[in-house]
């Protein structure tokens, strides 16, 4: 089988490409992003590299695999429309691996890489065929992680020779989550646990502290082998699929395990009672309109960066949403390459156009020029999704800043703007000549 596997959940987009026909141990080409949180721009360039190192083209493919976080919210929105948008086109079957559980995978039987055996001490006793305990935990913030902990019965036969779940995946407390670890681990008899993720880098102190009270040896994973890989992803990927756990694109979905800020503000009202936004998306029905039918709750849209052919859709649905439309020329400005600028397209299941975000940058600042959702698909969390993708493409290329100017009667716009860190810098009395209305203006600084 000829495998594709892609893993944007943390700091380094990576993909991975192996013919299993070639035998189970045949060669992994992988390529990984040289550059933090840089997906949008690096994914399919990997992928193209990748595929032509292992000489398969795309219709060679056979299965595609995604990793499906927990990790990085604007890292697994890219991958996934990526994965599941090649799949789509190729119509191929997917496997949706699970990020913590890939990293049961990176434990292999392979020796410590030069320079690096001091972060494996107990490497022989790993082999020996006790059981040891996997520990992914990636940072997820505010003193949380997202982590699990998988306990493989027979070391010395990797992966394959057979893991379960002994600490639930999910979003922990830190130090809740250590003191579930080394319980459960002391109550397997594990010889070993390994703990991986950035999450065990954020958090070394509470690890430190979890090993001192824990009669279990506690190390570090390689750093060749601790973070998210899409290597494991195709590992697992490949067992998946000898036993048949396989789905369809549109069978796929995200785990986030835990709401973005926006969404957890919007749950407890922080957004709703101040913008009106919950009375507006629970009356927005509108009708089908210029052959558009009302889509389903449920259908998927896919994540791009904009291209000079988008000029008319995009001119359309400026025109659609706003007053004082832009016209293709002035987006053609904005899309032909003559300027320094990132715009995020949004299509439908059918390629169609939905939305659209854009800033222009100036040396290593920028301003934020247009969001735009189809009426239609408002309340989805379109916008929401292409100003996460669009602050970390413009970070990615050294913008320091982004500025923006809004309608100060615009009260959900500003409350989109709030949650993505932009925050009011100052007032513009009748700036909109057409209607007397103020503009604010709003400034995002990099972290």
């Amino acid at each position: 089988m000829k495998i594709l596997a892609v893993d944007t959940t943390g700091a380094s987009a990576s993909v991975a490409v192996q013919d299993t026909e070639k035998g189970k141990n045949s060669r992994i080409f992988s390529e990984t992003s040289g550059e933090e949180m840089n997906h949008l721009q690096a994914l399919f360039p990997m992928i193209e590299k990748a595929l032509g190192d292992a000489g398969i083209s795309k219709k060679e493919l056979e299965l595609i695999a995604v990793s499906t976080g927990p990790g990085s919210f604007t890292g697994i929105r890219i991958g996934m429309a990526a994965a599941r948008t090649m799949a789509q086109a190729l119509g191929l079957p997917m496997a949706a691996v699970p990020t913590l559980e890939s990293f049961v995978y990176a434990e292999r039987t392979s020796a410590p890489e030069d320079g690096e055996a001091l972060e494996r001490s107990a490497h022989k006793e790993a082999l020996s065929g006790d059981p040891i305990v996997v520990c992914p935990m990636l940072d997820a913030r505010r003193k949380q992680v997202y982590a699990a902990a998988y306990i493989i019965e027979n070391a010395a036969r990797g992966a394959d020779g057979g893991y379960r779940e002994i600490v639930s995946a999910g979003a922990y407390d830190v130090s809740g989550f250590l003191a579930l670890v080394v319980k459960a681990a002391e109550k397997e008899h594990a010889a070993l646990i390994r703990m991986y993720g950035d999450g065990s880098d954020s958090y070394a102190s509470a690890v430190s502290q979890a090993a001192a009270s824990c009669s279990v040896d506690i190390e570090y994973a390689l750093r060749s082998s601790r973070y998210q890989s899409a290597e494991n992803v195709l590992m697992m990927a490949r067992a998946m699929a000898q036993r048949g756990d396989t789905v369809s694109c549109s069978e796929v979905k995200p785990d986030y395990m835990r709401k973005s800020e926006a969404e957890r503000k919007l749950e407890a009202g922080q957004l709703g009672k101040k913008t009106g936004r919950k009375k507006v998306l629970k009356k927005q029905q509108p009708a089908a309109e210029n052959g558009m039918e009302i889509p389903a709750a449920d259908e998927s849209v896919t994540y791009r960066s904009a291209k000079e052919s988008d000029v008319s859709a995009f001119a359309a649905l400026d025109a659609r949403c706003f007053s004082h439309a832009w016209s293709e020329a002035s987006f053609r400005g904005e899309l032909d390459g003559s300027k320094k600028s990132c715009y995020i397209a949004a299509e439908n299941s059918k390629g169609d156009i939905i939305g659209f975000a854009g800033a222009a940058y100036v040396v290593d600042e920028g301003e934020v020029n247009r969001v735009a959702v189809h009426p239609l698909y408002r309340g989805r969390g379109i916008a929401d999704h292409m100003m996460d993708m669009l602050i970390e493409s413009s970070e990615a290329q050294g913008i320091a800043s982004l500025m923006l100017e809004v309608r100060e009667a615009n009260r959900s716009a500003i409350a989109l703007y709030k949650s993505h860190g932009f925050n009011v810098e100052g007032k513009r009395d009748g700036y909109y000549a057409e209607t007397g209305e103020n503009a604010l203006l709003m400034r995002r600084d990099k972290k």
